[in-house]
């Protein structure tokens, strides 16, 4: 029997704009700390002309209680999202590549079998940098962000569906991490926001 892993703090946070608003259509954002931190960005780019809701979590791709708070959350909204967007590549380090593959594939299919009249995109995962002279640059384990950025591109062209490269958004000024290297200065979640807010617009 398969068993992942937690990590020393284990978190989810949600957060629903507009919840008495049936009007609006709504907009779900699944990610970790880094959708976390775009999420005001995208908000403000779509002028507020879209009803949010975010979901961010530790969670890795492989730990089934990622899809049951999903669910639990879109039960409280009577399942109805006009739009989903989902990003999860940095957590879960310690699997495979293949079991990578594996767990996003069954997490496509079971996001569009529990939501088959929401738009579903999928998100390549943002760069991790290191410091070398005082100067951000690409770390080490970068790589592996690259290899399941092309197992997402597959997927992606496979399932047929939209694409929002983060990776390559993320690439333009890796000056715009903090100095954990990971996560990003304001300017930084104001590029991707926007990134985001364009490229469903586009949908």
């Amino acid at each position: 029997m398969y068993k992942y892993k937690l990590e020393q703090i284990e978190w989810t946070n949600i957060w629903r704009e507009d919840a008495d608003n049936a009007e609006k259509p709504r907009l779900l954002l699944i990610g970790d700390s880094i959708t976390q931190g775009y999420s005001a960005y995208v908000n403000r780019a779509l002028d507020k002309k879209w009803a949010l809701t975010m979901l961010t979590t530790s969670k890795g791709i492989d730990n089934p209680s990622l899809l049951e708070e999903i669910f639990l959350l879109a039960k409280q909204e009577n399942d109805k999202y006009d739009y989903i967007h989902f990003n999860n590549g940095l957590h879960a380090g310690y699997i495979t590549d293949e079991d990578y593959e594996m767990f996003y594939q069954q997490t496509i299919w079971a996001l569009r079998d529990h939501f088959p009249a929401s738009k579903l995109s999928i998100a390549t995962s943002t760069t991790t940098c290191k410091k070398e002279n005082g100067v951000m640059v690409l770390s080490d384990g970068d790589a592996k962000t690259v290899r399941r950025n092309e197992i997402v591109r597959r997927l992606a062209q496979s399932s047929k569906l939209p694409l929002d490269d983060l990776y390559t958004v993320s690439l333009t000024d890796l000056s715009l991490h903090c100095d954990d290297c990971t996560h990003f200065k304001p300017e930084g979640y104001e590029l991707l926001g926007k990134a985001v807010a364009a490229f469903l617009m586009s949908l």
